[in-house]
């Protein structure tokens, strides 16, 4: 049996050695509710607009600052054959890092240069043009350090020839040979042949 006086001295003993009153600390602690639901930013058009006109005004700080730098930069004349050859070694460049793609949007035309040092380009549709715009900045710089003429400036104008396509069907096949060859059609004709 458990003696009650025992007991109670040991829980008075127990209650003594414990400090009375415990004091809060003083920072409050931060209750965590993971039920809230996320902060929703909102976006206004004045944002939208005020961010804009912040990215002009970097812009045109930009172009202040290059234009002071390029006054500076070497101006020599080049002609039509140095142009081709910084070209082309513009297009190894590119094959050594394995952009195909590129090669072929510079490749499938000739860069004719101007009077003013522009250089015009004959695209043939506009998704070579938006490739082509997208790499503008990087050509350039190559083609302003290798020619040593900071005036350089390409313009990308639209082809008026129409691309030449591949024949597919047997039909052009033929169609494609007689324009090459007009003596198959007098062939075709005494054989009494259909491409069929």
């Amino acid at each position: 049996k458990k003696n009650p006086e025992l007991i109670q001295q040991q829980t008075a003993a127990v209650a003594q050695s414990r400090p009375a009153v415990v004091e809060a600390p003083s920072t409050p602690t931060k209750i965590m509710n993971f039920r809230a639901k996320p902060e929703i930013k909102t976006v206004s058009i004045k944002d939208i607009a005020r961010k804009s006109s912040e990215q002009q005004k970097e812009a045109e700080n930009q172009n202040q600052t290059n234009s002071l730098v390029i006054e500076d930069l070497p101006r020599e004349p080049f002609e039509q054959a140095e142009l081709h050859a910084a070209w082309k070694a513009y297009c190894d460049e590119l094959a050594q890092n394995r952009r195909n793609a590129m090669i072929g949007n510079l490749t499938l035309g000739e860069p004719i240069l101007n009077a003013d040092y522009s250089v015009v380009y004959q695209v043939q549709n506009e998704s070579q043009r938006s490739e082509i715009e997208t790499e503008k900045s990087r050509l350039m710089e190559f083609l302003r350090k290798k020619l040593r003429n900071y005036d350089i400036k390409l313009v990308l104008q639209k082809s008026e020839t129409p691309i030449k396509t591949r024949p597919y069907t047997p039909e052009e096949k033929l169609k494609a040979l007689e324009e090459m060859n007009p003596i198959i059609t007098s062939l075709k004709e005494t054989l009494g042949l259909s491409p069929e």
